[in-house]
């Protein structure tokens, strides 16, 4: 990892153009399973049918970017919603996902988000949102490496 002008390890410059290149494997095109829009936190109307009796899937802007099959692994037959953490405005995100939770009726939560720390803000705004909502659901967390890499399933 290069030097961190700024102090944060997110922010490092990393290169895996040799890794990708070496690993490149030829693969059937994949179909997108994104079944709503939008899907931008402060976008959503937290009264989207999409949203009822859901596995709900809140990611960090990165993951799908990182993770090649975000799309298999984790969204197919969820609906999702996604922020950053880091640069987003994000006071009212707790509220508004607490809100999905409630008025949707929402039966789980996904948090999936980068190893970076400045990602791990994700998992407090979601399981503040839950304590907001009132309901006993379960967060579950996936952690993707800036490799692309899936570090541990909770």
């Amino acid at each position: 990892m290069a030097d961190i002008p700024c102090g944060c390890p997110g922010s490092a410059m990393q290169d895996f153009r040799d890794k990708k290149t070496k690993e490149s494997k030829t693969s059937a095109r994949q179909e997108s399973e994104l079944k709503q829009w939008p899907i931008q936190l402060h976008l959503v109307g937290p009264g989207a049918p999409y949203f009822e009796n859901a596995d709900l899937v809140i990611t960090a802007d990165c993951v799908p970017f990182a993770y090649a099959n975000f799309h298999s692994d984790f969204l197919k037959g969820r609906p999702v919603v996604i922020g950053c953490p880091k640069l987003d405005e994000t006071e009212d995100y707790a509220e508004k996902i607490g809100e999905i939770i409630k008025a949707g009726n929402v039966k789980s939560v996904t948090i999936i988000h980068m190893e970076v720390p400045c990602c791990f803000g994700l998992q407090s705004i979601v399981e503040e949102a839950v304590e907001k909502s009132g309901k006993k659901i379960s967060i579950k967390q996936e952690i993707i490496t800036v490799s692309g890499e899936k570090q541990n399933a909770q």
